[in-house]
């Protein structure tokens, strides 16, 4: 673990990045054991259960990603504004258009829990790497493999 010393001073931007991030991470690793907990429940277990407690998560969660557009946009990252807008907005139609307005179709469906599944696993890893790279602690080996 680097010393105070070692580790490189954040700006501000970096700052709110590195808790962006890690706020991002915790969301999606509870959305992650949530869905993982579902599918290794008893098999009688009536996965609109799952849907109730999801998609609350699942829509803070995708809606706080919005933010990543304005991080392009203004700069703060080096992400390119389109391909950003293009992958938040289709997860955000997918989050409130389909998931949310369409409850009596999503709850029932194996499809959104291998959705969630997908979207949650990689998404801790991606945001866990930026948060623990912009803290200035070397990234672990299993993670850097992950992403």
């Amino acid at each position: 673990m680097p010393s105070q010393s070692s580790r490189p001073q954040l700006g501000p931007s970096q700052i709110y990045l590195m808790i962006y991030n890690t706020v991002c991470a915790f969301l999606w690793l509870r959305i992650l054991v949530l869905v993982i907990s579902t599918l290794f429940s008893p098999a009688d277990k009536d996965i609109t259960e799952a849907y109730i407690n999801l998609e609350p998560w699942t829509r803070c969660a995708q809606t706080l990603a919005v933010a990543e557009i304005v991080h392009a946009a203004t700069g703060i990252t080096r992400s390119p504004v389109f391909t950003t807008f293009t992958q938040v907005f289709a997860r955000s139609v997918q989050v409130w258009a389909v998931n949310y307005a369409f409850p009596e179709v999503t709850a029932p469906s194996p499809a959104y829990l291998a959705m969630l599944l997908a979207w949650s696993s990689a998404d801790v890893v991606r945001y866990l790497y930026f948060a623990i790279m912009l803290a200035g602690y070397p990234i672990p080996q299993l993670l850097k493999w992950s992403r």
